[in-house]
């Protein structure tokens, strides 16, 4: 439904000020947005997936967000509300080209990372999906000399159709097709280095950021029963309070927290007293305590402010229906 009406709330949210609808929604939640990564060039693990900003975009996102929020939770009003603001999976340009804007603009943040990749030890099946659409992208005959037993089809938007529709229980199947291809995903790691390192990780500690847990390897929560689910968070987590030092460190589910149970929820809890977790599903509030929705703000060319009026936008229409919290089961 967000999606099919995305076009005409950008258009007509355009034409609204954001005080205004923020001070008509003064019971929506905190604001919390996240990113993945922003870069001023292509990369080809991201380049198939989404958009990655450039850091003249990223620094107009960050100038609009801090004239409505504020990002000291002593200093939030009703209307000006407390903004967070995240980045998820561990990328090598949180800490050379992200930390340094944030530092210099005076701004805190928390980088969700996953406990399998850092050191570049493994690299996250999505990323190998985009490294094989390259792969694709870069030879017109490569799927002349492809077995049928992968079913990509005969033409190129059909095999990328494929591709991008690819599971995490699909990681056979990547792996097979990479070594058919030639694609070799450990090289990319060593020579590209796409994560951030440990080290990298306490440099960031140490100039005032933290450091969350975003799941072991980046799995669809939905995929997977309660039993695993909570394996994948806890080692996540583990690796934070065991290597990196952080007692309470938070978690942000990697795709969507989309189906996890009340029992889920309950479990992390008698675990990790007091975790704050988040999810992806934008401007709603949550029946589960300490759990927060975030907002995605790498959708397409829209910038801060377009996605912003939109979201509030969204949330008021929904309002009257009493559609703006998340029920779980």
């Amino acid at each position: 439904m967000k999606s099919a009406l995305q076009p005409f709330l950008v258009k007509f949210a355009q034409q609204l000020p954001l005080n205004w609808l923020i001070q008509l929604a003064p019971q929506a939640p905190q604001v919390s947005v996240f990113y993945h990564t922003v870069c001023d060039y292509s990369l080809p693990h991201i380049r198939h997936l989404y958009p990655v900003k450039t850091v003249q975009a990223f620094e107009k996102d960050l100038d609009f967000l801090l004239r409505h929020f504020t990002v000291d939770i002593n200093q939030a009003t009703k209307n000006r509300p407390w903004l967070q603001i995240s980045f998820d999976d561990g990328l090598r340009e949180c800490h050379d080209i992200i930390a340094p804007v944030l530092l210099r603009k005076g701004i805190p943040a928390t980088f969700f990372i996953n406990s399998a990749f850092i050191d570049n030890q493994a690299l996250f099946y999505r990323y190998q999906v985009s490294l094989l659409l390259e792969r694709l992208e870069g030879n017109a005959d490569i799927l002349k000399s492809t077995p049928p037993s992968f079913q990509l089809g005969q033409t190129k938007e059909k095999a990328r159709q494929k591709l991008l529709s690819l599971k995490y229980s699909d990681q056979g199947f990547i792996q097979q097709l990479a070594q058919h291809w030639e694609v070799n995903f450990n090289t990319f790691l060593e020579q590209f280095q796409p994560y951030m390192s440990h080290d990298q990780l306490r440099s960031l500690l140490n100039q005032g950021f933290l450091i969350g847990g975003h799941s072991h390897d980046h799995p669809e929560y939905q995929e997977l029963d309660l039993p695993e689910q909570l394996e994948q968070t806890r080692t996540s987590l583990q690796y934070i309070i065991k290597k990196l030092g952080l007692k309470h460190p938070a978690f942000s589910f990697p795709f969507t927290d989309y189906q996890v149970s009340k029992d889920f929820f309950f479990q992390l809890h008698k675990e990790f007293v007091g975790i704050n977790t988040f999810g992806t599903a934008g401007l709603k509030k949550e029946e589960i305590e300490n759990h927060f929705q975030r907002i995605p703000m790498e959708n397409g060319h829209l910038d801060a402010e377009q996605i912003l009026k939109s979201e509030y936008l969204y949330y008021l229409l929904k309002q009257p229906f009493g559609k703006n919290t998340i029920r779980r089961t």
